[in-house]
């Protein structure tokens, strides 16, 4: 077996970074899974008069707005992390921040009847989830520290505990019940 200063990485870090990729998308699965409750219970509505509610079917804008935003911090803090001299957690943050800005944006579009513009912006809060890991990698061309598949199976089993996370825990705490 390699020693440490052969391979230049800890034999357990192998695992390490997967492991907590699952445990974050599990943790961010269950907080958006509250966040939907509580706005599918409490959200705001635009009475009878405006064609808008955020309660119901309208808090499906947590999991299809802001896990996209949260896919796009996690991957691009997964991208980031195996790069030398990267300062990965603020680019992962900004890239999260970037989605929910886009979300919010799209939000207050439809609050204000521009149902046109917040129609528009569905499709950049999609594809936020793989344009902002993308622009951070391009942006940070540095060789990666680590040689090996341990971010790609990271960021996958990340987006795994995300949606199956969520879906778990709507069984739990479901909008309806």
């Amino acid at each position: 077996m390699p020693s440490r200063s052969q391979t230049g990485t800890r034999p357990w870090s192998a695992v390490l970074v997967p492991v907590a990729a699952a445990v974050w998308g599990l943790v961010f699965a269950a907080l958006l899974d509250v966040l939907t409750f509580l706005l599918a219970r409490y959200g705001p509505s635009g009475g009878d008069a405006v064609p808008w509610s955020f309660r119901g079917n309208g808090a499906l804008i947590v999991p299809f707005g802001l896990g996209p935003a949260v896919l796009a911090g996690g991957w691009t803090a997964l991208g980031l992390h195996g790069r030398a001299r990267v300062r990965w957690l603020a680019w992962s943050v900004a890239a999260g921040l970037m989605g929910v800005a886009v979300v919010l944006v799209s939000v207050a579009a439809t609050v204000l009847d521009r149902l046109d513009i917040a129609d528009r912006l569905t499709y950049p809060v999609l594809a936020w989830a793989v344009v902002a890991p993308s622009l951070a990698l391009v942006l940070h061309r540095r060789a990666p520290r680590a040689r090996g598949i341990r971010h790609l199976v990271a960021g996958i089993l990340f987006a795994l505990a995300l949606v199956g996370g969520f879906l778990f825990f709507e069984q739990l705490l479901s909008p309806g019940s």
